[in-house]
């Protein structure tokens, strides 16, 4: 965007640097400001690109297009991930697959663990049939618990399942 920059214009209307416009005072001898090509061509160009980022096409046979189109581009912004989701803790078992039935994008986290010592287990999270996180971990000596976690997004009607061999699950919660 580009302030006013005629001879004519207000310096420092708005704070150091930004100028703006005077209808002029013919009584006291100060001029209107005076219009320039480039003032109203970044303008225009400003309006137009938010008219056309949103899908739109700029027609002049209507005054609502600039407020149509920031309510589809800020709507669109609603629909990012982690806007409007919330954690949730779900129930999920090994081998079933399940499914993002939103609009938007899910975060999913599953954490595994063993407790028996020496033991190997492995997990897998895999999001619309490809693997998408997978970790193994042995079970260290003596008595005790090892854990890890499995991540990823599923996108809108993707689809995600965990598979393991001797984990179990220790929870599983989605962003959604």
């Amino acid at each position: 965007m580009r302030r006013i920059s005629t001879a004519t214009k207000v310096v420092d209307k708005f704070g150091v640097g930004k100028h703006g416009f005077t209808n002029g005072n013919a009584l006291t001898g100060v001029p209107a400001t005076d219009l320039e090509d480039a003032f109203y061509d970044h303008l225009q160009e400003e309006i137009c690109g938010i008219i056309e980022a949103s899908g739109g096409v700029v027609d002049g046979s209507t005054r609502t297009q600039l407020l149509n189109a920031l309510n589809v581009l800020f709507a669109t912004k609603s629909q990012a991930f982690g806007i409007g989701q919330t954690w949730q803790v779900v129930t999920r078992t090994l081998g079933t697959t399940y499914y993002n039935s939103t609009s938007k994008p899910i975060f999913v986290m599953g954490t595994f663990y063993n407790t028996v010592a020496g033991s190997t287990f492995a997990a897998t999270l895999a999001i619309s049939g490809v693997v998408a996180d997978s970790q193994s971990a042995v079970v260290s000596g003596g008595i005790g618990t090892t854990a890890f976690c499995l991540k990823g997004v599923v996108p809108p009607g993707g689809s995600y399942v965990y598979t393991g061999t001797q984990a179990n699950f220790s929870s599983s919660s989605e962003a959604r």
